[in-house]
């Protein structure tokens, strides 16, 4: 193809665009098209060709689009229209299978022979599904016009050119429509093929000709196709002569048929298939009843009901499977269990009854047995069964309020409609689309019908219906006998008060072959919710002794599990007991609702920090938060309900949590110290925040429990259907001190001196004030204004910490006057860890002596004493006075002999003076001479 230069020298050509003219290529949405746009740019796109990209158009311009549905269209078609909720979608879809070869052999005059094989021996190949029938076959043209989607039977083409509708004729009415006139829309068949697999081979031989036809469409086949942008909608039909292998070995013994072969089969349909083969084929069995078994149905007892000859139609169905398991096979007409058989082989008498409607639509029906909760009609279109519609009632044959009647023989009859084509139904057959619409209209009328075939057409159907349903009623509705009279009494529960008496009691009845007594457990219908309880009494009206028979009477239950119910009592009808329901089902649905009471608390801790059971803790450590869930005996969460099943939902739970604090030794009555109450939040349970008051030190107990809410009175209550609801205890200990966050100095020694050694006790305590022991490796930092502060050591006992060693020095007063320091006291890593003291210190020990005059040396004449003042000093030079401070003073000069020794008291001021003997020395040329005067003081 030519690229992108190569088509605007063909642009410029054909337009006869100058070399020198400017001018832009864009698409219809203004996009500028260059070479790289120009590569991407699909077959069949208009391009404009401009002068600048937002040139006015000179006038509308048509652009050719093509718009073929995607193949999604057809492949995916049956994805919604099969899934009906809480209803499995393979019966529906192999019924439109079924639907196709019933008409197919809607003409054969022999056996009408129809199977569906399930393949499923990966051994021999692939999984599929196939569905055969002997009918007669399609042409290559009637083949093209069965793979186009949507083209009914009415607008279909002939190989001529005709319409297929010229050559179609409406069949003849019959009893019950099975006219076999059920291939419609040029749809169903596909849908299904495309719900079940992803490949479909569609096999056929037309009668009177030796070809067979085959046509495959494929899922994988469409991506292909579209990936390499062919015609989807494209294919080929291969005509060839009959095969003598494969599936079709039976080619060669068969006029005409069609083969169905559906591959890439789901694998959750294939487990489905077969893991419930009997569900299935019952399903199916149901669906095409009539068409197997005939206009009467399936007659198992008495034959003579039955009124022509059994239909030939065959459908049987296969499934193979890997060995051991091997082969199954079933033909419908076996199924002795599908609904409609149940149904006609349990009634004892029937009501025919045909409709008209003002288009020409025409519905055959009968009522017969006893449906219980279900809709009185199951629906019928051309013989077939419409499973998802049915219809509850029509007026004449709805309970009358002023009926002699009882109320539940209106529930003892069930019913199924024949329609014609002239009612609509979906694509898939699933439902049909106005049917109730079009019966209840006025212009609908309803007649019995009598002798078989005859409708009375001047009847009333509501006179003759109830006429009807009393003639089975006196007939065959049985009457029940009471057993174990007992009392008459009055009923102060009936609401009409002439009916309150007189009421006999009974312990016991007989009802149907079966006796119920008191004590016994039995179920509802026909109740609203329905009741599982253990039977109390029964009551019969009227005055009665001893063993009677009469109909009516009623029957007290307590529901059970009476833990679930409180203990709840309810009357009812006895004809509401359901007597098909076996003392195991009834069991089950106990245990079931044990499992809706509360029977234990899970605590959890979001924050991952579990208490555990018996903790001892210290004080101050937070508690929570907790997340608390309500179990049931399965470990199940029922946290917001007790769901009863009355309406409002269900009685609502709270949680309760308390904490009692019972001291350092046990007390009888615990003093409770909180109380909170969390409601039910979703996803998170019953939540409690942190708690962090418990200072305290003793012994605590945290209880949880479950409370039912009553919100009139804001009373928790804790009990419910005779039990107590589920606790939680957790018992712990706040013994351990918490850290130490504080300390407080004791008292210092009142004397203290400049340079003596004293110790600074310490109590440590925690942040609530219990002595607590002081952390390790504390290292004290001790700060004096004016004065220097050094210690030695530190020690620990228990709770006290000690700086030992401590010494001060510095200028002080002397001593008759104090003066007064701060000393600060730091312990690191304390929450408070600096505390101020003042001291007020006295001068030291005596340290040293200040001699004065202190000039040297001391001049003094010959024969004159020498005078000396003298202070006693501290180590900080302070000037100290104590006990037995006698200073002295020895002048020493080893010429003169016999000076005595002069001394001076200076206990009282810390101070003196001392005064020799006068000194005598010899003079020698008039030099002076040097001597020592030595002071001491000594140790006392």
């Amino acid at each position: 193809g030519l690229d992108f230069n190569g088509f605007v020298q063909v642009v410029q050509k054909t337009f006869s665009v100058l070399s020198n003219e400017t001018f832009v290529l864009t698409t219809t949405d203004r996009i500028i098209v260059d070479a790289d746009k120009f590569d991407k740019l699909k077959d069949g796109t208009t391009l404009y060709l401009l002068r600048k990209p937002n040139q006015v158009l000179p006038a509308s311009i048509e652009e050719e689009i093509n718009f073929i549905p995607h193949y999604n269209t057809l492949i995916e078609s049956g994805t919604d229209e099969y899934f009906i909720e809480g209803q499995k979608s393979l019966p529906s879809a192999l019924a439109q299978l079924v639907d196709n070869a019933l008409s197919a052999t809607a003409k054969n005059t022999g056996v009408r022979s129809i199977e569906i094989r399930m393949l499923f021996d990966k051994t021999c190949g692939k999984s599929a599904v196939v569905v055969l029938d002997n009918g007669c076959g399609m042409t290559s043209k009637q083949l093209n016009n069965w793979a186009i989607y949507r083209l009914s039977k009415f607008t279909r083409k002939s190989f001529w050119g005709s319409s297929e509708r010229e050559g179609y004729t409406r069949p003849e009415p019959v009893r019950c429509s099975l006219n076999s006139d059920i291939s419609y829309f040029g749809v169903g068949g596909k849908q299904a093929a495309f719900h079940i697999g992803n490949s479909v081979r569609m096999i056929t031989k037309p009668r009177n000709s030796p070809d067979v036809h085959e046509l495959v469409l494929s899922k994988d086949e469409f991506e292909k196709k579209e990936k390499n942008k062919e015609d989807v909608y494209k294919g080929t039909i291969l005509n060839r002569k009959v095969y003598l292998q494969d599936i079709i070995k039976e080619e060669t013994r068969k006029e005409s048929f069609t083969a169905v072969v559906i591959t890439g089969v789901c694998p959750d349909h294939i487990k489905y298939l077969k893991d419930d083969f009997h569900e299935w084929t019952r399903q199916l069995a149901h669906i095409y009843h009539y068409y197997i078994h005939g206009v009467d149905g399936n007659h198992k007892m008495d034959q003579s009901q039955k009124s022509d000859a059994s239909p030939k139609i065959d459908i049987l169905v296969t499934l193979r499977e890997k060995p051991p398991a091997g082969l199954r096979q079933k033909n419908l007409r076996e199924v002795q269990d599908d609904l409609q058989t149940l149904y006609i082989n349990s009634a004892v008498d029937t009501f025919e009854f045909k409709a008209t409607t003002s288009d020409g639509g025409s519905l055959s029906g009968t009522m017969n047995r006893a449906r219980g909760k279900r809709d009185i009609f199951e629906c019928f279109w051309n013989g077939r069964l419409i499973p998802y519609t049915t219809i509850s009632e029509f007026d004449w044959c709805r309970w009358p309020n002023k009926s002699t009647l009882p109320l539940e023989c209106f529930s003892r009859f069930s019913g199924v409609l024949f329609t014609n084509d002239k009612f609509r139904v979906n694509a898939s057959k699933q439902k049909f689309m106005d049917l109730e619409l079009k019966l209840r209209h006025k212009d609908t009328h309803f007649t019995p019908v009598f002798n078989v075939q005859k409708a009375s057409k001047n009847r009333n159907i509501q006179k003759e219906f109830m006429q009807w349903l009393e003639k089975c009623h006196s007939q065959f509705d049985k009457q029940v006998k009471f057993l174990g009279y007992s009392k008459t009494v009055t009923r102060t529960d009936v609401p009409t008060k002439k009916l309150q008496h007189p009421w006999a009691v009974f312990s016991a009845i007989e009802l149907d072959g079966k006796t119920y007594k008191a004590g016994d457990l039995v179920k509802s219908q026909r109740t609203q919710p329905i009741y599982y309880g253990k039977v109390n009494t029964f009551f019969l009206y009227g005055d009665h002794e001893g063993n009677v028979f009469a109909t009516g009477g009623e029957v007290e239950i307590t529901r059970v599990p009476e833990a679930l119910y409180d203990n709840y009592t309810r009357t009812i009808p006895i004809s509401k007991i359901d007597r098909s329901a076996t003392i195991e089902s009834i069991k089950r649905n106990i245990e079931t609702d044990i499992d809706k009471l509360p029977e234990k608390l899970c605590v959890t801790w979001p924050e991952g920090n579990a208490l555990p059971q018996n903790a001892v803790i210290s004080a101050g450590t937070p508690l929570g938060p907790l997340a608390v869930e309500i179990l049931n005996r399965n470990n199940k969460s029922i946290s917001s309900r007790i769901q009863t099943g009355v309406q409002g939902g269900g009685i609502k739970l709270n949680v309760g949590l308390k904490i009692f604090f019972h001291g350092a030794k046990e007390v009888k009555q615990p003093k409770q110290i909180c109380h909170f109450r969390a409601p039910y939040i979703p996803g998170h349970g019953h939540r409690f925040k942190k708690i962090g008051s418990l200072t305290n030190l003793g012994k605590y107990t945290l209880t949880l429990q479950a409370e039912i809410s009553d919100n009139a009175n804001n009373k928790a209550i804790t009990s419910y259907g005779g039990r107590q609801l589920p606790s939680y205890e957790h018992k712990f200990t706040v013994k351990v001190e918490g850290n130490a966050e504080i300390f407080t100095i004791g008292p210092l020694n009142p004397s203290l001196c400049i340079g003596v050694p004293f110790s600074i006790p310490m109590q440590m305590t925690d942040f609530y004030g219990h002595p607590t022991k002081p952390p390790p490796n504390l290292q004290p930092v001790l700060e004096c204004s004016d004065l220097e502060v050094s210690f030695e050591t530190t020690a620990t006992s228990g709770n006290s910490f000690t700086i030992k060693g401590v010494k001060v020095i510095g200028e002080v007063q002397n001593y008759q006057q104090t003066k007064s320091f701060d000393l600060k006291v730091t312990l690191p890593g304390l929450k408070k860890q600096t505390q101020t003291i003042e001291i007020s210190p006295f001068p030291g020990n005596p340290h040293s002596l200040v001699v004065k005059p202190e000039v040297k040396p001391v001049k003094v004449e010959n024969g004159n004493p020498v005078s000396f003042n003298v202070e006693v000093h501290d180590e900080a030079g302070n000037i100290t006075a104590n006990a037995k401070q006698i200073v002295r003073c020895q002048v020493r000069d080893f010429g003169i002999p016999g000076l005595k020794l002069a001394v001076t008291d200076c206990s009282s001021s810390g101070t003196g003076q001392i005064v020799t003997e006068p000194i005598n020395l010899k003079i020698i040329n008039g030099e002076p001479q040097m001597l020592q005067a030595k002071f001491d003081m000594p140790v006392s």
